[in-house]
This record gives C-alpha cells, sequence and structure tokens, in this order.
C-alpha cells in the first residue's frame, strides 16, 4: 500500500479494515444483495470504536461495486481508493468538523457546510456506472 502523511495516518478514510462490527457488516451485505440496503445509515456508538472508519468502508464498497468484499483488509489499492484517500473523489463527499490555523478541531459542523450537500446529490455518479453517490457526515 502507498505511504500516507503521518499526521493523517490514523484518519478513518485510511485504515486498511474495519476491527469488529461483523455483525453490522453482515447485515449490510445481506441488505445490499437483497436490493434492501437503506439509503442512509446511521452509525452510532462510543467515541473511537470505529464508526467512521465503518462508514468510510461502506462508502469504498459502495462506490466500486465491492459490497461483498467489506469487512475483508483492503491488501491493494485500486484507482477509486487514491481518490477516496485524497478526498477528490467525485461520487463521495465527508462533511467532517472544521480544523482551525491553530489545528483546533471545530466543536460542529457549520450550518453552511452542512447545506452544501444539497449541491452533491442531484448528479449522477461520474466514476463508475452503477456505482452510488457516498456522504458521511462524521461527528465524533
Amino acid at each position: 500500500m502507498s505511504e500516507i502523511d503521518p499526521a493523517l495516518e490514523n484518519h478513518p478514510r485510511f485504515a486498511p479494515s474495519v476491527v469488529g462490527h461483523t455483525s453490522v457488516i453482515a447485515h449490510l451485505k445481506k441488505t445490499h444483495k437483497e436490493g434492501k440496503l437503506p439509503h442512509g445509515l446511521l452509525f452510532v456508538g462510543a467515541k473511537g470504536v470505529g464508526k467512521a472508519t465503518l462508514a468510510h468502508q461502506v462508502a469504498r464498497a459502495l462506490l466500486t461495486n465491492s459490497m461483498d468484499e467489506l469487512g475483508d483488509p483492503i491488501t491493494e489499492l485500486i484507482p477509486t481508493d487514491h481518490l477516496l484517500r485524497a478526498g477528490n473523489c467525485p461520487d463521495f463527499l465527508a462533511l467532517e468538523k472544521s480544523i482551525d490555523d491553530k489545528g483546533k478541531i471545530s466543536k460542529d459542523i457549520s450550518i453552511d457546510k452542512a447545506r452544501s450537500v444539497v449541491h452533491f446529490f442531484p448528479k449522477l455518479p461520474l466514476r463508475i456506472i452503477g456505482a452510488s453517490l457516498s456522504l458521511i457526515v462524521w461527528m465524533t
């Protein structure tokens, strides 16, 4: 796998695998296979249990049409991975708290940032025919 900036290596979008959550992963795979995956998912739990990592892995699986591999460690990066890691995938949007010039993380996601998603969803997926648009709202 490619080198990751040490300052970002703990960010959920760089995690090569999901630890735990086996029942959630099995349920997501089953509902996807049955064509019943909901249009929105909300992962809740204590800070640090892997909610954002799981959300990023689900987005990756949806964007690459590889839901059957959800939960398996990522051993080889594909072009979509590089776009996701760089924050440049046109079919993916993550709303995260802002970091100011002093490195301080904001308490909330701003309303302006939240409103920006209305410009994201009217478009069709660009990268892969049959893939989904993915949005993650990340509040830890």
